[in-house]
């Protein structure tokens, strides 16, 4: 009888455990998970023929749980520039069952969202004129492999009651707790605004509250170089610009594109003058400010090429001003102008179509296909003969 020891198909934790390192990254925070090895025993065994298997797989330890037998080997792996994570593998036996991870479990409540915040102290630049400290609060993170390893002071709780309101638990941690670096200082809110420009907030009391929990004080004493309170909108395209700035934006904007559809719905009623394909009442621009008018607008299909021609001559000869008050008359209606135009080609029925096209090869017939020419001496232009309609020749 053989025996051979062979390990199952390694997982990440087991690679680990083959390749020991003893180089261990410097990070801010160091977490230490426990793993366990488990061996297991196949046999095989063929008429005369026998041979055993031993696989080595790895069992998860709870976490909280802190073992006192001595480890077979060790690992590191830097999750980043805050965090460590210390792998350590104990031999069989080393903990009771019940503090082996057995399976997983989704948490699909809601969870208060906690938030560090830590005391720290600003110092002004050397370069102003009048040197000034400033105590407030930063935010700090700590990540949730090792919120076990602070202590706050410390709690305050708040609801936010809009749309998926959640629960904010603010932790205030002892000075020094968490180390804070030079890019967290300069970040701040209250440092960035104030005290990079050797304003100190606190010669004041009204008190500013930072998006990060930060808090200090501004100038009372006149209006806010930063618009409305201080408030910022921002954008991926235009970064982030003061609420007064986008206040005159948009009420720059917003007429602006008002007036530039009376200029479209020119262009409109122009196409249609021409036989070319058209809108009726609204404007892109219009429906841009409100999409209701969406339901309102028609669309008007092109004529044929003939009738193109046709109105485009009836169209030249008009004046400016005539076109002007046809423009006024026609251009904010639905309605297609019969009377100046000829039938409308917008299809609607099937008896409907038959009897335009009906219509239209009795008018090629008879060589009407097309309107008369515009008489510029003649001011009424309802005077023209529509398109398609049947003139009487005298004798």
């Amino acid at each position: 009888m053989r025996s051979r020891i062979l390990s199952a198909w390694p997982t990440w934790p087991t690679i680990l455990l083959l390749i020991s390192t003893s180089a261990v990254h410097a990070s801010v925070w160091t977490a230490t998970s426990y793993f366990q090895l488990s061996y297991s025993t196949s046999v095989y065994s063929f008429l005369t023929y026998y041979d055993a298997y031993t696989f080595t797989s790895t069992e998860t330890i709870e976490s909280g749980v802190t073992p006192t037998a001595q480890p077979i080997s060790s690992s590191s792996v830097v999750i980043s520039e805050e965090l460590t994570i210390l792998y350590v593998y104990l031999p069989a036996g080393s903990v009771p069952e019940s503090d082996i991870v057995t399976g997983f479990s989704i948490n699909t409540s809601v969870e208060p969202v906690t938030v560090y915040v830590e005391p720290i102290v600003y110092t002004a630049p050397a370069s102003c004129p009048t040197p000034f400290t400033v105590a407030t609060v930063t935010e700090v993170y700590i990540p949730p492999e090792v919120v076990n390893q602070v202590t706050p002071t410390a709690y305050s709780t708040s609801i936010d009651a809009g749309a998926g309101s959640f629960t904010q638990v603010t932790a205030y941690l002892s000075q020094g707790a968490v180390p804070i670096n030079q890019t967290s200082v300069t970040n701040n809110f209250i440092y960035s605004l104030y005290i990079a420009n050797c304003e100190n907030p606190t010669a004041t009391a009204a008190v500013y509250s930072s998006p990060t929990g930060s808090s200090g004080s501004s100038d009372g004493g006149g209006s806010d170089d930063n618009g409305s309170d201080g408030l910022e909108v921002c954008s991926l395209l235009t970064g982030c610009t003061t609420m007064h700035t986008w206040i005159i934006v948009v009420a720059t904007i917003l007429p602006g594109i008002f007036v530039l559809g009376f200029v479209e719905s020119y262009f409109w009623f122009r196409q249609l003058m021409l036989g070319k394909s058209a809108l009726r009442v609204g404007t892109i621009c219009w429906m841009l400010l409100s999409l209701w008018l969406v339901c309102f607008t028609r669309h008007v299909p092109e004529r044929s090429l003939e009738d193109q021609a046709a109105l485009r001559i009836q169209w030249n000869a008009m004046s400016a001003g005539t076109r002007w008050k046809l423009w006024w008359r026609w251009g904010f209606r639905r309605a297609y102008p019969v009377d100046l135009l000829g039938p409308d080609p917008t299809p609607t029925l099937p008896a409907q179509m038959n009897s335009q096209m009906r219509q239209r090869q009795d008018n090629t017939t008879t060589g009407l296909d097309v309107p008369p020419t515009y008489d510029p001496a003649d001011n009424s232009a309802e005077k023209s003969v529509p398109v398609g309609q049947t003139v009487e020749r005298g004798e």
